[in-house]
């Protein structure tokens, strides 16, 4: 072996170790952050979201106070900080159980179709289709003091691409085109209205 490809396999260990140990770093600094927001809010709280409490949707259920609305963002059914919870503002994080005014419960990713576009002969009968999917993320929005459901949110993902005007593929098959997965700014643009809103205009 070459004295380059030494320096080379050695530099290449080295950047494993280096994303190893910032990965673990990150999980670690990761834990440390949820152990303090359980402590801060409490246990109970994340019952919320195992699975989302509070009967039916009712903006009706919204609180009382003046925003903006301090939150916290939880996986529903695991038990812990969803992802997106560090994609809140650091305006709307809430610090502490007194001032935590809206769960957010954020469910599994799913998908909804879009369209179905069929291709036929010129005869008239079926050759093959293609079902057009959006990916999308449930959110449950919950009112921290009376547990009860305000809204059910979609925080919808990218649109999937156009069918053709022409297309040959195997006959009786169905393809998907799936568009992209929700990221934190879908996130935080389909809960802004809830934890800006202007409780003024009730």
């Amino acid at each position: 072996m070459s004295d380059g490809q030494k320096n080379c396999l050695t530099l290449v260990m080295a950047l494993i170790i280096f994303a190893v140990f910032g990965a673990a770093l990150f999980i670690i600094l990761q834990k440390r952050n949820e152990e303090k927001v359980r402590a801060a809010l409490g246990e109970d709280i994340f019952t919320f979201c195992n699975p989302p409490t509070g009967g039916n949707a009712n903006i009706g259920n919204f609180p009382l106070t003046q925003g903006p609305f301090k939150s916290v963002v939880i996986g529903v059914e695991q038990d812990s900080l969803h992802n997106w919870h560090e994609a809140l503002p650091d305006d709307v994080k809430a610090e502490n159980r007194a001032e935590l005014a809206l769960v957010l419960c954020v469910g599994e990713m799913q998908t909804q179709p879009v369209e179905n576009c069929p291709y036929y002969r010129s005869d008239g009968s079926l050759i093959f289709t293609v079902q057009r999917t959006q990916p999308y993320a449930p959110v449950t929005v919950i009112n921290a003091a009376t547990g009860r459901r305000i809204a059910d949110v979609f925080v919808l993902g990218g649109p999937p691409k156009a069918c053709e005007d022409q297309r040959y593929d195997q006959q009786g098959s169905a393809t998907i085109y799936e568009g992209s997965q929700p990221d934190a700014n879908a996130f935080l643009r389909a809960v802004w209205e809830y934890i800006y809103r202007d409780t003024s205009r009730r």
